[in-house]
């Protein structure tokens, strides 16, 4: 990935800075933090967009160090630029990059606060629902832990790398790198190496079977009708059945029986807008029901931020 950008070093609230571009281009301005962020491919922060008029003005938000990067999204081209901070000298008269390299994961949020922890989970962002166990985490945590960060690195395997997570400790020194697996088939002795090496392990099969605990289920029906509670009970039991008999899984994989319980419930609730597909259902509407007072996430809780 390559990129355009301006060291604007520590700046105060209130400044202005002046974008001149040469053609349209995406125009970050990011904290130095998320800017490490950004160059090894991690969601960051920043103020800006994509922009196809020029001189392009924004406010700096927050005492803090700056930088302004100006890439193509990813796209082949040259492009120019020069920054100003305004009232102060030039920073940069121009500079022209070929830019070739595929741009990484980006994040277009407007909110620059800083990122404590990152938390390195299963999931690709190249496939479809890739995301999935990581925004999960995200909905589930982000009241209580607004500055950790979830991110679906790719399979267990990936996430159990210690090159890779020291890689990432390498450009972010000062954030806290927590790395998290399914238990999957796991014996208990796999799990102790796991946890010698500074992994976390879910005490279930794979994050479906937190969604999909009864109580979250309980919880669904008290929102819609509390007479129906026996009968998800009794979807889940079935479905989980059929599961084991008709494809052979394990009787604790939630996994491959969600998409039965997911097309069940929406019937027995008459559930309207509540996701398109399994992934969508677990991810926008159960995945919210997991909240403080519950006690499946207590043991996520637990289980991933050390709480006793």
């Amino acid at each position: 990935m390559n990129f355009l950008f301006y060291d604007l070093g520590v700046l105060e609230k209130g400044r202005s800075v002046e974008i001149t571009l040469g053609y349209a281009a995406n125009v970050k301005l990011m904290t130095a933090a998320n800017f490490n962020k950004y160059k090894v491919g991690f969601l960051h922060r920043f103020f800006g967009g994509f922009k196809t008029t020029s001189p392009y003005y924004v406010d700096i938000p927050a005492n803090d160090h700056w930088v302004v990067v100006i890439d193509l999204g990813g796209y082949s081209g040259v492009v120019k630029a020069s920054v100003k901070i305004l009232g102060n000298k030039k920073l940069e008269t121009s500079v022209t990059n070929n830019i070739e390299h595929e741009e990484m994961a980006t994040n277009t949020e407007t909110n620059p606060h800083e990122t404590d922890t990152i938390v390195l989970c299963e999931g690709s962002k190249s496939m479809r629902n890739g995301d999935f166990d990581a925004r999960c985490y995200a909905t589930i945590f982000k009241a209580k832990y607004p500055n950790v960060e979830f991110y679906s690195l790719g399979s267990c395997n990936d996430v159990e790398k210690d090159s890779i997570a020291q890689a990432i400790h390498h450009f972010l020194p000062k954030t806290q790198i927590i790395r998290l697996v399914d238990r999957d088939d796991r014996s208990d002795v796999e799990i102790i190496d796991c946890q010698q090496n500074g992994i976390k392990v879910l005490n279930f099969r794979n994050l479906e079977s937190y969604l999909l605990d009864d109580e979250i289920l309980i919880k669904l029906c008290s929102l819609h009708d509390k007479t129906k509670c026996d009968d998800i009970i009794k979807l889940k039991k079935i479905s989980i059945s059929a599961s084991v008999e008709k494809r052979q899984n394990p009787p604790n994989d939630l996994k491959s029986a969600a998409g039965d319980i997911y097309n069940g419930i929406k019937k027995i609730l008459s559930l309207k807008n509540c996701g398109n597909n399994t992934y969508t259902f677990l991810r926008d509407t159960m995945a919210p029901l997991i909240t403080s007072e519950t006690a499946v996430y207590t043991m996520l809780e637990k289980i991933i931020f050390d709480m006793i």
